[in-house]
């Protein structure tokens, strides 16, 4: 999200509201025209639970409802993406049944169809937590009973797989999908889990929140794992407390906010953390060492407060209300977007300047370099919070060219997905496609590892030649002299971190 680079104020609308609000989420949209929430609701007067899919214009002032669909229970957990082209609602509620919304591939404010999972049937009692996959239909749900569950979504039924039950030993709060075969999961005790379903039976990997030797008490509300650092949980809490777990170094958590291991780190809030985010569009004042450092996260907090972390900065506050922020979720079209549920029955939008200037656009759009061509019937109209940009069309001539060491940010508000094509010849269009990356992947030379370690003072040692064969000419001072560890040179250093980036100097 834009917002942590902007030096004007998001602009904030409040929308009251008559029903209770459990969850709110963005609806991911079919075109640029879209701009849908999904709002899970609670009437206290008629005791009834309902989720709604609201549209508002650009200028968010009023919602208006578009469709309603009636829960048996009250929602816990509201999860949406997007599969084959349609919107998809994953709810879980505190009976313990889980409902999964199609929305209509024409309509996708209307829920056309539904896929339930009767109570009991997964937990005993409610469910914590529920995530889907991006991309495909599957969802992991836990509870406080100590099950693990994937729930495997067909045309007209769900099944589902126990991936872990600890009898009740083991108390589950919160899910996150990592990849197609991985899922990180918290719990109590500021407790973590990977698990890896290539590997079944349990947890591959976890961390028991003991901060500097000391067994640290509070709940893990919310979890997210950044797509392009999986190898990074990012976990919010108890007492404010926000913190990173490396699965490199699974023992070592980062703290970002809140009090532990005795030292105190910038902290907007001391209550409870609902829900972190990366804010995958932010861009981190800290560029060196990019592989290292934990990308800013968004928090929202019992005490009201909605703000952006980063490790080693002072905390951005974006909203601070009186009463408590429940859930938020970040727009993936327009990422200057957020919108939060209040604790008194209403709905708070922040929307970014960044989105108001048509100048501003264009540079956005024409100074990062990008290779594509578009067919000679793509032209089409991006929807903007206040007029529109109109984007030329392109051909052969003044394509741009891809450039693999920048990374292109913040375009998906700009290319609908239905209204655009780029085609690899002029008979087949193909759905336009933007892939850049900025850096690779950094892995270990194995060879490197078996031949290099790092003392206690942090230096870099290896092995002697000279005592693998031929030691009958050699003296015994000789060969004890070879037998011991010898240290780099530090001119040789850079040649070893390079081959090995994860070694701790």
């Amino acid at each position: 999200m834009a917002i942590t680079a902007l030096s004007e104020p998001p602009q904030i609308h409040r929308l009251r509201q008559s029903k209770y609000i459990d969850s709110v989420r963005w609806l991911p949209p079919l075109s640029a025209l879209d701009r849908l929430a999904v709002i899970a609701v609670f009437d206290s007067d008629s005791d009834s639970a309902a989720i709604e899919t609201h549209s508002f214009a650009p200028d968010p002032e009023n919602l208006t409802q578009q469709s309603q669909w009636f829960s048996p229970s009250r929602i816990s957990s509201l999860k949406t993406s997007q599969s084959h082209h349609k919107p998809l609602v994953a709810a879980a509620t505190l009976a313990g049944s889980i409902h999964i919304l199609f929305g209509d591939s024409m309509d996708p404010a209307s829920l056309e169809s539904e896929l339930s999972m009767p109570e009991k049937a997964l937990h005993e009692g409610p469910i914590s937590c529920i995530d889907i996959m991006d991309g495909r239909v599957e969802c992991v749900s836990v509870g406080e009973d100590g099950r693990v569950n994937l729930v495997s979504v067909g045309e007209s039924e769900l099944s589902y797989q126990r991936i872990f039950d600890s009898s009740g030993l083991v108390s589950f709060t919160t899910a996150k999908w990592a990849s197609p075969s991985e899922f990180a999961t918290g719990g109590y005790g500021f407790s973590l889990q990977w698990w890896d379903q290539r590997k079944p039976g349990a947890a591959v990997s976890q961390f028991k929140g003991s901060w500097s030797q000391r067994t640290t008490p509070g709940i893990v509300h919310s979890i997210d794992i950044h797509p392009s650092r999986k190898h990074t949980c990012l976990a919010g809490g108890s007492l404010g407390t926000v913190f990173a777990w490396d699965l490199r170094w699974p023992q070592q958590p980062i703290l970002l906010s809140g009090v532990g291991a005795g030292e105190t780190t910038h902290s907007p809030c001391e209550s409870e953390v609902w829900e972190v985010h990366f804010d995958h569009y932010a861009k981190s004042s800290n560029v060196g060492n990019v592989s290292s450092r934990i990308l800013p996260t968004m928090i929202c907090s019992e005490d009201g407060i909605l703000a952006v972390v980063e490790q080693g900065e002072e905390p951005i506050e974006l909203l601070a209300e009186p009463c408590a922020i429940n859930s938020f979720d970040i727009d993936r079209q327009y990422p200057s977007d957020v919108i939060c549920s209040l604790e008194w029955e209403s709905i708070a939008i922040l929307t970014s300047g960044r989105r108001k200037t048509n100048n501003g656009l264009a540079a956005m759009a024409t100074a990062v370099p990008f290779g594509l061509r578009y067919s000679p019937s793509c032209s089409f109209m991006a929807h903007l919070s206040r007029g529109s940009v109109q984007l030329a069309q392109f051909n052969r001539s003044n394509s741009l060219r891809l450039s693999s060491s920048h990374s292109i940010s913040g375009l998906a508000s700009l290319l609908p997905h239905r209204l655009c094509t780029i085609a690899s010849s002029p008979l087949r269009p193909r759905s336009l496609t933007i892939v850049s990356a900025k850096g690779y992947k950094m892995k270990t030379h194995k060879a490197s590892a078996k031949r290099f370690r790092v003392t206690g003072r942090g230096k870099i040692v290896r092995r002697r030649a000279g005592k693998q064969h031929l030691l009958v000419k050699k003296n015994a001072k000789r060969r004890t002299r070879l037998s011991k560890m010898h240290a780099v040179s530090r001119s040789d250093y850079n040649n070893v971190i390079g081959a090995l980036p994860y070694l701790k100097v």
